[in-house]
C-alpha cells in the first residue's frame, strides 16, 4: 500500500510541477494563467505536504503545512476568479480582493498559530484548543464553502460559453474541455471531501487516513489535466482572453447600420497591423490564418474579419478608381464587357430566376454580375474541393469576398442561392 501511495504522490507532484512549467514558460502570460499559475502552485505544495506527512519528514511537513492547511477556504475562490479573468474584459485583480478575505484571516488567525503550535508542541493562543476540539465541524464549513465557489464558478463558465462561441468563429467544445474538466474534477472531490468530513464528524472509524483517500483523486485529476494540457495545441488555455462578448441582433432594423468600433479603436487596429506586418511580416508564413492574425492584434478573429470587410477594402476600391493604381483609360478597357458565346451561360447565373445575378460577359479578367442590387464586377476562382468569388459594387463602394471548401454540382444551385439570398442581403441591407 506504501509504494502504491508514494508512487501517486510522486506522480502528482511531477505532473504538477510540469503543469506549473507549462505555465510559467509562455512568453505573453496574461493574468488567467498567472491565476492559474498560483493554482498549481498550491496544489504542488498540498501533495508535497502529504507527501511528506506520510513518509514522517518532519522539516518538509514544517515548510508546507500552511499551502496544505488554507486549501480547503483558499482554492474556491481561486478558481472563481480564474473563470472571471477569463471572460470579463479589463478584469483586476484588485476587483475581487474581497473573495480572499476569509483566507487573509484564517492564514493569520489560526494556520500560522497552528504551525507555529506545531513546532513548540504547545498552544501559543488559548482559542486555538478550540478549533482543535472542533475542527471537524470547522472542515465540513470550509468543505462547503469550497463547494460553493466550485459551483458559481461552473455556472459562470457555462453561462460565458455560448456567448463566446457565437463571437469567436473559430471556437469549438475542445477549446473549453480542459476547462470543463478542470472544474467537473474539482466539483467530484469537493464532494468526496464533504463525505470524508460528515463520516469523521460522525465518528465513523476510517481504516485509511482520510487525507490519503482525497489524495488519490485529486493526483488522478491532475495526471489528466497535465495529459491533456500537454496533448492540446493551445497548452492549458485557449487563446480568446478578455473580450466581452457581443450579443448578436435579434431582429433587423431599418436603422443606418454603425461601426463596432470607434475612431480611436480603428486607428489602434490598422496602427497595430502596420507594426505586425513590419515586424514579424506574417504574409511570408504559409500557413497564416486568421486567427493568428487576430491573436498578434489581441483582437478577436471576428473583430479582425469585420475590420476587414467594412474598414481596409482598399484593394477593390483602389483598383477601379483612376490614378491610384489604374489610370482612367486601363479602368475603361478592363470593365468594357465583351459576350461570351463561347461559355454556357448557365453556368453564371446566380438565382433560380434569370433575370437576376446573372454574368453578363467579361472585360480584362472582370465578369460583370447584374443583382437585384445593381451591377457588380468581379471573378470566380476554385479548384478540387474549394472555390472563391470576389465582387465590387460601385455605385455603393461595396465588395464581398468568400471562399467555400466544397466544388461540385451537387453544391452549385445551393451557393447560388447563399449568395443570392443571404450574403448581399447582408452587404446591403440593414
Amino acid at each position: 500500500m506504501k509504494l502504491i501511495l508514494d508512487f501517486f504522490l510522486v506522480g502528482g507532484i511531477l505532473m504538477t510541477l510540469l503543469i506549473i512549467f507549462l505555465l510559467f514558460k509562455q512568453k505573453k502570460r496574461e493574468l488567467p494563467q498567472n491565476i492559474l499559475l498560483f493554482f498549481f502552485g498550491i496544489i504542488f505544495f498540498y501533495i508535497l505536504n502529504a507527501y511528506a506527512d506520510f513518509n514522517d519528514l518532519d522539516i518538509l511537513n514544517y515548510l508546507t503545512f500552511i499551502f496544505a492547511d488554507v486549501i480547503a477556504i483558499l482554492v474556491g475562490p481561486i478558481i472563481y476568479m480564474y473563470i472571471k479573468a477569463i471572460f470579463i474584459k479589463k478584469y483586476k485583480f484588485t476587483d475581487y480582493w474581497i473573495h480572499l478575505i476569509p483566507s487573509f484571516f484564517y492564514l493569520i488567525l489560526v494556520s500560522i498559530p497552528i504551525l507555529v503550535s506545531s513546532i513548540l508542541r504547545r498552544f501559543v493562543f488559548d482559542y486555538l484548543a478550540f478549533a482543535n476540539n472542533y475542527n471537524d465541524l470547522f472542515f465540513f464549513v470550509f468543505t462547503l464553502y469550497m463547494l460553493f465557489y466550485f459551483s458559481i464558478s461552473l455556472l459562470q463558465f457555462k453561462k460565458y460559453k455560448k456567448a463566446f462561441k457565437d463571437n469567436f468563429s473559430n471556437l469549438t467544445d475542445g477549446d473549453f474541455r480542459w476547462i470543463y474538466h478542470l472544474l467537473l474534477g474539482l466539483l467530484f472531490i469537493g464532494f468526496v471531501d464533504l463525505l470524508i468530513t460528515i463520516l469523521e464528524f460522525s465518528s465513523y472509524e476510517m481504516v485509511i487516513d482520510s487525507n490519503l483517500i482525497l489524495l488519490l483523486p485529486v493526483t488522478l485529476l491532475i495526471l489528466y489535466l497535465g495529459y491533456n494540457g500537454i496533448a492540446q495545441q493551445r497548452i492549458l488555455l485557449p487563446n480568446f482572453l478578455i473580450e466581452e462578448p457581443v450579443q448578436k441582433p435579434i431582429k433587423k432594423s431599418n436603422k443606418k447600420r454603425t461601426s463596432i468600433f470607434t475612431e480611436s479603436e480603428l486607428r489602434d487596429i490598422e496602427k497595430k497591423m502596420k507594426l505586425l506586418f513590419e515586424e514579424d511580416k506574417p504574409y511570408l508564413d504559409e500557413n497564416v490564418t486568421l486567427q493568428k492574425l487576430a491573436e498578434g492584434l489581441s483582437i478577436t478573429d471576428k473583430k479582425l474579419s469585420t475590420f476587414l470587410n467594412q474598414y481596409l477594402n482598399t484593394f477593390l476600391k483602389a483598383l477601379f478608381t483612376p490614378n491610384v493604381l489604374l489610370n482612367q483609360q486601363t479602368i475603361d478597357k478592363m470593365i468594357t464587357i465583351t459576350s461570351l458565346p463561347f461559355l454556357n451561360k448557365d453556368e453564371f447565373i446566380y438565382g433560380i430566376d434569370n433575370k437576376v445575378n446573372r454574368v453578363e460577359g467579361i472585360g480584362l479578367g472582370i465578369f460583370k454580375l447584374n443583382t437585384d442590387y445593381g451591377f457588380g464586377y468581379g471573378h470566380n476562382g476554385g479548384y478540387i474541393g474549394r472555390a472563391a468569388r470576389m465582387w465590387y459594387f460601385p455605385d455603393d463602394k461595396k465588395s464581398i469576398v468568400f471562399m467555400i471548401n466544397a466544388t461540385g454540382t451537387s453544391i452549385k444551385n445551393i451557393t447560388r442561392e447563399i449568395f443570392r439570398n443571404e450574403m448581399l442581403a447582408l452587404l446591403f441591407e440593414d
